[in-house]
């Protein structure tokens, strides 16, 4: 936290704020605190094996890998949701 109230995260988590002032004829110091949190950021997606070639009526599993910028990789999650890696298709329709 700088001299003029600004924050700069350099990880992730949470920290409470706060911030006070005394006033200068009854010495009274008011004070008041909020938390902030960091959450991290996706940096980037793999997805195991990178290509694949398997004969209709079969399966293959593959795995998702999200990478955020605070070095977790967490495990994928496969419902759809608006966070967390899930799986999708796209373009022609060859799988269920």
């Amino acid at each position: 936290m700088d001299n003029k109230g600004v924050a700069t995260a350099v990880g992730s988590g949470r920290v409470i704020v706060t911030g006070s002032i005394q006033d200068p004829v009854s010495l009274k110091i008011f004070q008041v605190s909020t938390v902030l949190t960091v959450v991290p950021q996706l940096t980037g997606i793999t997805i195991s094996p990178a290509s694949a070639q398997i004969a209709k009526g079969t399966a293959q599993q593959f795995t998702a890998t999200a990478k955020y910028n605070d070095g977790t990789s967490p495990d994928p999650d496969p419902r759809p949701r608006h966070h967390g890696p899930g799986w999708y298709q796209g373009g022609v329709s060859v799988f269920e």
